[in-house]
């Protein structure tokens, strides 16, 4: 246990004197776990890979030019007698003029503290290139005095090396979770930074995000399926994501996800087709504010998985 609390610790201090960007939140997070918490790599016990393409703001009509747009690509599998694992993580990440693609491996080592509860511990190292195209020549630039799009295409792009890490205790009927996914950003051309309002001075702020859930039986036929997703940013308001799933059957789920801090709602749903195949689908719709003409955000998953 002196080793368990020492490498916990160890993480803590970390959190508290380092910083990161700002992080994609998805809706299906529950299902894409190593994309926000290295330290989840290997804990299914098995090979496990999921892809999956986030399309916010979808319009018919196409008016939503540059709206923003993720696309992710994780892969994970235990190693080392099942008490390391491994695992990497691809997204591409694209809003208006900025985008990035981002490539890592995770690592996470795994200390049993009873016969069902477990401490896995995980590092993420990894890179991203980071682009702004401010000389896109189908911008409409409102203020024609903003220097940024006089730069055409000079200190516009930077490959930015990421250090994250991340906790993750589990058992067959819950989970917990905490991580920073980006403990260190070398970020040259401040594509990242804010301007501190007192100092005037430009910074970097960490993304802190902390993840719950349990697997709650109800039936022979159906299990209860909680999650809460809380994540910090300095600059932003507080994001919190509220879940309730259902499972039928061992293959078919259900659920709704509410975020009242952003006014909207998540209606979610996955089947699962094969022993190794599951397919799910998301679709998250604002209450309050709605862009008009958007037809909301939506998510598409797919998952792999040997069991």
């Amino acid at each position: 246990m002196k080793k368990v609390f020492t490498l916990v610790l160890f993480f803590v201090s970390s959190f508290s004197i380092t910083h990161a960007q700002q992080y994609p939140v998805i809706g299906q997070y529950m299902f894409n776990k190593l994309f926000i918490n290295p330290a989840y790599a290997g804990t299914n016990e098995s090979f496990n890979a999921n892809f999956l393409v986030r399309k916010q703001w979808f319009s018919a009509s196409g008016q939503f030019a540059g709206a923003p747009t993720t696309t992710i690509l994780n892969m994970d599998a235990p190693i080392q007698n099942q008490r390391a694992g491994i695992g990497g993580t691809i997204y591409y990440d694209q809003l208006g003029v900025m985008s990035e693609t981002f490539v890592a491996i995770n690592y996470s080592y795994r200390l049993p503290l009873t016969s069902e509860l477990t401490m896995a511990m995980g590092l993420r190292g990894g890179v991203g290139f980071v682009k702004a195209n401010y000389d896109n020549k189908g911008l409409n630039v409102q203020d024609k005095t903003d220097t940024q799009f006089e730069t055409q295409g000079k200190n516009n792009q930077q490959f930015s090396p990421k250090i994250g890490a991340g906790l993750y205790l589990y058992h067959p009927k819950y989970y917990l979770g905490f991580s920073v996914p980006d403990l260190m950003v070398y970020d040259k051309y401040s594509f990242y930074k804010y301007k501190d309002t007192v100092s005037g001075q430009e910074r970097l702020t960490r993304n802190m995000i902390f993840t719950a859930g349990a697997n709650l039986f109800l039936s022979d036929i159906a299990n209860l399926q909680p999650n809460v997703l809380i994540k910090y940013y300095k600059t932003q308001p507080l994001f919190i994501d509220l879940n309730c799933n259902i499972l039928l059957h061992e293959k078919i789920l259900f659920g709704v996800s509410a975020r009242p801090f952003n006014s909207s709602f998540v209606l979610q749903g996955q089947l699962k087709v094969s022993d190794k195949i599951k397919v799910g689908f998301a679709s998250e719709q604002r209450y309050k504010n709605s862009l008009p003409g958007s037809l909301g955000s939506y998510e598409l998953l797919l998952t792999y998985g040997i069991e």
